[in-house]
């Protein structure tokens, strides 16, 4: 054992009974295997967090968040394993240790307490909020802190900047055009291993912040890393240059708010280390890179921020990235804070807060269907995710941190520009944590460089004697207490249990994610039903507890359930009965079990009425179930125009099924069916006009509203009331088309082709007014105008099997409407169906 700078014995238990622990900046015990396996892991990790990826489930990253987290559990299990086989146990002693443990232990309780407890602790989520990948996160932080040495650290580092250099090169042809990432099967022209653009953005950023550092200061490199000086050189400049020139292309102005503080702080602890060296008489260190390249890039930041947009008029592949706005997300955690204040939503579950909370206003845009997992701030975010309690532990964390490191560089006489470079990434990490929101890779590299920082540090001569609760210092402990092993050993056996039981269910979910994957490319191809469903079962086998494979099972059944229908429908078969049944008890089986999973989810309730839906022909009491079901829909996603209108619409489709029932009744029975159809017209028409208040251009709800009031029998109210509206909102596509619907509807074409020309007008991409248009002119005797609309139409819907079968009509002379059954004005749902969301 090499000599200890500095020694104390600690006892524990009985007399004779001691636990050795010793404080050194360097391994007193040697390195065994388990350490050497540790370290290999941490340069993997190291290696994969930029670049690598998998295309075999939904989320190509999914595969880096499953791989780095079995790399690090194995890591684990081989320190644990490092501590039984030499009794001796390795990590860096600092009061962020005991702070990061809180702030795990809060997180626990949040995922506890969350809405839904199974997203929260291992969702397939791709922003690393679940606790999974916190553990992971502080894992790795313990890890490098514990088995990395300072030479170690530059092996590291250079596989990071390796890897980083990669992924910056094949980044850049892609903003040219050129897709190297689909050459690996990537999804999408956009692709890249981080997330969107913009994230990716973050992570350059990160990495610039690190490497300008090192080259600022390469001159001072210390601590016998001089052997491999030249080619690390080398390394560090490409990891820095092809990132920093996407930067500059991008010029995502976030970024460069926080890399400009990134320059500022290392400036500033370049301005400290040159006073110091001043004042010892080793003259200025002013002179050369180590201020001159922070500065420049520092003015460089502040201009590029003040410069919107990218640069140098070059046309690039840029995608537009669209989230919440910070006023709108922090809107959404203060009111999800008012539900529940202290321990939030649970971590990664703010889809269900934005299903709730979101600004009614986003209806207005044309994303008003899509659906955002995480705000624009990775801070507002969190709080709305874990609570004033789980914010409060991170700023407590943050702050513990970034206090223990600077007192660190403050107390040490020694410069290490790779400690300093890491503290300014850091930096950069934790305002872009305010600013943006996160991924996996962004908190990943936080935590692996807030390690790599501890391996960085040492104490030397003097500051041994500091006992402060901030010091931060390598410790070992040796047990040479028989009992205190003992107990130790079945700990650390309990751990290594832990981490296989680990590495089991991380590796089970990331197959069900691959079966899941496979069902939905089967499904969404057009492909064999039945065998997407056996993948979605397959997947829902292995993991029981994820409601998304259960619902895409339930709606698989649902699917062969309508085409069971439609063949019942055309010819008798006793098969197809039992088909029905066998099929319709599973469909509603996995749709109640989605649900029960995952309540808080709106999706799982619509499935769920949609199956019952399906079948209200067919099976009594399903009507009031899909009612039932879509009505608790719009509780969980209240500010969702869409499913008040599926709950308006199956009230309308359950009524004209009552009115045709009462048609064979008499008496007094048909007067209580003929009642109970008013009811639900009226509930209807409530629900119509909440989806209209949510979103008043929502084409749908315009011309089911106008439905129910011609069931009602009040057409010319309808009109009056349309034409008020208009006065009130000329501009409004949505009221031009419903009062043109009207006219359609009254007969008076002359008017309704008017309002359906303003509509087209107003957005001429709007197919149901074209439709109606179209319509009318057939009427009207101009026939190629009539064609001309439905051509039209046939471009924004390609493949609309009733346009294409009106266009045939019109060019064979027939009436637009020949053979096709029933006419429009009397169905349940708009020719061209609205999809909403961006196009």
């Amino acid at each position: 054992m090499e000599t200890i700078l500095s020694y104390r014995e600690e006892s524990y238990g009985s007399a004779g009974d001691s636990v050795v622990v010793a404080e050194t900046d360097k391994d007193v015990s040697g390195r065994g295997w388990g350490k050497e396996i540790a370290t290999w892991c941490l340069y993997l990790v190291a290696f994969l967090t930029p670049i690598f990826f998998l295309s075999l489930t939904p989320s190509a990253i999914y595969a880096k968040e499953t791989i780095i987290s079995l790399i690090v559990f194995v890591a684990c299990l081989a320190w644990l394993a490092e501590f039984l086989s030499s009794g001796a146990f390795r990590y860096t002693h600092t009061l962020v240790n005991a702070v990061t443990a809180v702030f795990l232990a809060v997180l626990f309780v949040s995922t506890i307490l969350s809405k839904h407890f199974f997203t929260s602790l291992w969702g397939a989520d791709a922003t690393g909020e679940k606790f999974l990948s916190w553990l992971v996160f502080v894992l790795l932080f313990l890890l490098v802190g514990s088995c990395i040495d300072r030479q170690k650290s530059i092996w590291m580092i250079a596989f990071l900047f390796l890897s980083s250099s990669l992924l910056g090169l094949v980044t850049l042809l892609q903003l040219f055009g050129v897709n190297v990432f689909s050459w690996f099967g990537a999804p999408g022209d956009q692709f890249n291993p981080v997330g969107t653009l913009n994230a990716l953005m973050v992570f350059y950023g990160f990495i610039a912040v690190l490497g300008v550092g090192i080259l600022s200061h390469f001159n001072k490199f210390a601590g016998g890393e001089s052997r491999m000086e030249r080619w690390f050189r080398y390394v560090v400049f490409a990891g820095v240059g092809l990132p920093l020139l996407n930067m500059l292309l991008v010029n995502f102005q976030a970024v460069w708010i926080a890399f400009a503080a990134g320059m500022v702080v290392f400036l500033g602890f370049t301005f400290k280390d040159a006073f110091g060296a001043r004042r010892e008489g080793g003259g200025p260190l002013l002179a050369g890179a180590s201020f001159y390249l922070p500065l420049f890039l520092l003015i460089i930041s502040v201009l590029l921020y003040l410069v919107p947009g990218p640069l140098f008029g070059i046309n690039l592949s840029i995608p537009l990235e669209v989230s919440p706005s910070m006023g709108a997300t922090w809107d959404i955690a203060k009111a999800a804070l008012t539900d529940r204040p202290f321990f939030g939503s649970g971590p990664s579950t703010f889809l269900l807060d934005y299903n709730l909370f979101r600004d009614p206003a986003l209806n207005q845009t044309d994303f008003w269907a899509v659906k955002f997992f995480h705000g624009s701030s990775f801070a507002l975010t969190t709080l709305a995710t874990t609570g004033i309690v789980g914010m409060a532990a991170l700023f407590v964390w943050v702050v513990t941190l970034l206090i223990s490191f600077v007192r660190a560089m403050f107390r040490d006489a020694r410069v290490d520009s790779v400690r300093l470079a890491l503290f300014s990434a850091l930096v950069f990490g934790v305002l872009m944590w305010a600013f943006y929101s996160s991924t996996f890779t962004a908190n990943l590299l936080f935590f692996m460089f807030a390690g790599l920082f501890l391996a960085r540090h040492s104490h030397e001569g003097a500051h041994d004697e500091d006992v402060s609760w901030w010091r931060i210092h390598p410790r070992v402990i040796g047990v040479s207490s028989p009992s205190f092993m003992f107990v130790a050993s079945l700990v650390s056996i309990f751990c290594m249990v832990l981490g296989v039981v680990g590495i089991y269910y991380v590796s089970q979910k990331y197959v069900a994610e691959i079966y899941f994957s496979r069902g939905l490319d089967i499904a969404n191809a057009g492909g064999d039903l039945e065998a997407a469903q056996s993948y979605f079962a397959r997947s829902s086998g292995i993991d029981a507890k994820d409601d998304r494979y259960v619902r895409a099972e339930a709606q698989i059944l649902f699917a062969r359930l309508q085409g069971v229908i439609q063949q019942a429908a055309t010819r008798q078969d006793p098969a197809l009965q039992q088909q029905f049944q066998t099929l319709l008890s599973q469909a509603i089986d996995r749709a109640r079990l989605a649900q029960s999973l995952n309540p808080g989810d709106s999706q799982n309730w619509s499935t769920l009425a949609l199956v019952y839906e399906a079948v209200i022909p067919y099976v009594q009491g399903a009507d009031q179930f899909s009612i039932d079901s879509y009505d608790a829909a719009s509780k969980f996603d209240p500010l969702n125009p869409a499913l008040f209108f599926d709950s308006g619409r199956i009230r309308v489709g359950i009524g004209d099924l009552l009115f045709v029932r009462s048609s064979n009744a008499s008496g007094e029975a048909r007067q209580t069916l003929l009642r109970e159809r008013d009811t639900l017209l009226a509930q209807a028409q409530q629900k119509f006009e909440e989806a209209l208040r949510l979103k008043p251009d929502y084409a749908p709800a315009h011309f089911l509203l106008a439905q129910v009031f011609d069931r009602k029998g009040d057409l010319n109210s309808a009109i009056r009331a349309a034409e008020n509206t208009k006065i009130l909102a000329f501009s409004d596509v949505g009221v031009a088309f419903q009062l043109g619907f009207l006219y359609y509807k009254a007969d008076r074409l002359a008017n309704a082709a008017q309002e359906f020309e303003r509509a087209v007008s107003l957005n001429e991409n709007y197919s149901n007014a074209r439709y109606f248009l179209g319509l009318i002119y057939d009427r009207q005797g101009k026939r190629q105008d009539a064609i001309e609309q439905f051509e039209r139409i046939l471009v924004l819907n390609q493949g609309h099997a009733e346009v294409q079968r009106i266009l045939a009509n019109l060019r064979a002379g027939r009436s637009a409407l020949a053979g096709i059954t029933p006419p429009p004005e009397q169905r349940t749902q708009v020719p061209v169906p609205d999809s909403g969301g961006a196009q």
